[in-house]
């Protein structure tokens, strides 16, 4: 070998070497190393490198063995050192594939000792070689010989790298097309340095082509922006999903704890932040007492840690660390602005059965506390209730499970139908019929009360197209509103452009706002009804009476009709400060120039109580339930 040839064979070494070591210098630099995988990956990095070593300085030695008789110690070094790394690696990688696809804990102690036994032996070869010599040996020139061991650590090295690519690119539960193609392209380029030393032992590309398909992995593997957030370099939503379900499939017992910020708009504010600066300071807080890679951004405003294999006291003790670092970082002056954030603690699988459990408690909407507690078992009762519900809703309106029904309201004459209120339904294949009252609160909570506004509002819009409602006298329909609709921004704009699209009257429709909704902000709601009136929508206030309201709210929203809520109708029939109460009620509104609804008759009794005051409509099972479409339309033409 000349020295020139020698130079040839450097340069793959030394390019081999340039690879390896900006492999290095990128995961340094993006400080993704706290994870065991890539720990694991940069060992199997700075392995290579240091093969790359060995192999050139036992090239270099082997020139000079002749002349100097120091060469054939540092010959003898490079062989062994090249060997030693050369049966290592391989178990690395596997390790690191085991890691990446969380398999590492399906495998008790004996298995994974078991499947340390081939390494074992192959690294037995190696350091007993300088005595048995079973691997390599040199001649009476100390020239280089295989032998039959060296047929054994190439063995043991493939079955270890098959396995861990079959792993990566079939266990993997993050794996994409683009990360196959990368990991396959990689495979090759390993494979063909190994074939092309073999058949032309010349030319030295072995570690070149495993140096290129280390830059591979890299890229397919731990280049993971896709699944981080892009604020806060914790886990996303989908790492979140991938992650618990590896972790249920690997049957991998874990604490889940949840950090849901209650009142971030206010702290940004306050503390003059944007959005993203101030989601990025909460994650540097929770980072001080926990490593980033436990932590995921499940939503907007809502943090999970999930801590595995450890016990519910040190699942507990970490989570009060979170919340003391919290107060800590984001307490304000006495007349600043604190962070309010709520927690819970729960155990997977014991109290989370799936990946979809996880997700829902994430995303439940935890009871409002004065201050911070760290809610668990019993507490979270109500969250495990709800977060049930939450899937059933969201369900509902994926597999069409709402549905549309209709009251219909007569006019003082009792004879003739005026009107109609639209009830929306819900009918769940496992948990059957589930009312407004119990589904409404919750849709609220969890932001998709627009959706299903939306769609009760286009089902009455279509009802209203068809010949049923003027057939049977209907001037309009009632549809009841959420405080959250009314208070969204692109809510009237919305709406118009619904019911432009169906060619519908505005006048046809007839928005509720409860009583209750209508004394949480009289500003906002006037505005909305005084912009939605000026279109031609009518508006009713639904259930006056119950207590929430007071006349100025009467006053300062332009309602068509007001409904008297029926517990006025009850207490009249039990004394005659009730009966007094509703005659003043219904009175005063009829002077305020509004239209009085009666609502909840039943009884013919109940209908009297109302002869003494003026009543402009009639709605209860006196005169009709609740009916759906199709049994409206068969009723007779009144």
């Amino acid at each position: 070998m000349n020295i020139f040839h020698l130079l040839d064979v450097s340069a793959f070494h030394l390019t081999a070497i340039i690879v390896l070591a900006s492999v290095i210098v990128f995961a340094m630099l993006r400080k993704h190393t706290d994870r065991p995988q890539n720990k694991l990956f940069l060992c199997a990095v700075a392995s290579l490198m240091l093969q790359c070593v060995f192999d050139l300085i036992q090239m270099h030695a082997a020139l000079l063995v002749d002349q100097y008789e120091e060469a054939k110690i540092l010959l003898q070094i490079g062989d062994f050192g090249y060997f030693l790394l050369h049966a290592f690696l391989p178990i690395i990688l596997l390790f690191y594939a085991l890691f990446v696809t969380r398999r590492y804990y399906r495998y008790n102690n004996l298995q994974r000792f078991i499947g340390l036994i081939p390494v074992a032996i192959a690294e037995f070869l190696v350091l007993s070689n300088p005595v048995l010599h079973l691997i390599w040996g040199y001649n009476e020139n100390f020239r280089f010989e295989r032998h039959w061991g060296e047929l054994v650590i190439y063995l043991v090295s493939l079955i270890y790298f098959a396995s861990a690519m079959g792993i990566l690119l079939f266990r993997w539960h993050a794996i994409t097309r683009r990360r196959k193609l990368v990991l396959c392209f990689g495979i090759i380029c390993i494979l063909a340095g190994l074939v092309i030393q073999m058949l032309l032992p010349g030319v030295m590309v072995e570690l070149f082509g495993e140096a290129v398909g280390i830059l591979a992995i890299m890229i397919a593997v731990e280049y993971d922006e896709d699944l981080l957030d892009s604020s806060t370099s914790v886990g996303n939503r989908h790492a979140l999903i991938l992650d618990l379900h590896a972790s249920f499939e690997m049957h991998v017992e874990f604490f889940a704890i949840s950090v849901q910020l209650r009142n971030p708009e206010l702290v940004r504010r306050y503390r003059n932040l944007s959005n993203q600066e101030l989601i990025i300071e909460i994650s540097e807080s929770l980072k001080k007492v926990c490593p980033r890679y436990m932590i995921y951004r499940s939503t907007p405003a809502t943090f999970l840690i999930l801590l595995e294999r450890t016990d519910r006291g040190e699942a507990r003790a970490m989570a009060e660390r979170i919340k003391n670092q919290l107060l800590l970082d984001w307490s304000a002056d006495e007349k600043g602005i604190d962070l309010k954030f709520q927690m819970y603690l729960s155990e997977a699988p014991k109290e989370l059965a799936r990946p979809e459990d996880v997700i829902l408690m994430s995303e439940s909407v935890l009871p409002d506390q004065e201050e911070c507690v760290v809610l668990e078992g019993a507490d979270l009762k109500g969250i495990f209730d709800q977060a049930k519900l939450s899937e059933v809703l969201r369900r509902g309106i994926e597999e069409h499970h709402f549905k549309m029904v209709y009251q219909l309201i007569y006019s003082a004459d009792r004879k003739k139908v005026a009107a109609a209120e639209a009830l929306l339904r819900l009918h769940d294949p496992e948990l059957g019929d589930i009312y407004p009252s119990v589904f409404i609160p919750v849709a609220e909570r969890i932001g998709i009360i627009r959706k299903i506004g939306e769609y009760a509002l286009r089902e009455v819009c279509e009802f209203l197209q068809s010949d049923i409602p003027d057939s049977l006298g209907i001037r309009f329909i009632g549809v009841n509103l959420s405080i959250i609709q009314c208070t969204n921004p692109d809510f009237v704009p919305h709406v118009s452009a619904i019911v432009q699209e169906y060619r519908i009257k505005p006048g046809r429709i007839c928005f509720e706002i409860s009583e209750t909704a209508a004394a949480v902000d009289y500003r906002l709601l006037a505005e909305t009804i005084r912009n939605l009136k000026d279109l031609g929508f009518l508006f009713s206030m639904d259930g006056y009476g119950a207590g929430y309201a007071n006349m100025y709210s009467i006053f300062s929203m332009d309602f068509d009709l007001i409904k008297l809520d029926r517990s006025l109708l009850y207490a009249a029939q039990e004394s005659e400060e009730g009966r007094v109460v509703l005659r003043s009620s219904a009175q005063l509104i009829h002077d305020l120039k509004r239209k009085v609804v009666v609502i909840g008759v039943e009884t013919e009794e109940q209908l009297e109580e109302t002869k003494t005051f003026p009543v402009d409509y009639f709605q209860g099972h006196y005169f009709s339930g609740a009916e759906t479409r199709e049994e409206l339309e068969e009723r007779d033409v009144f």
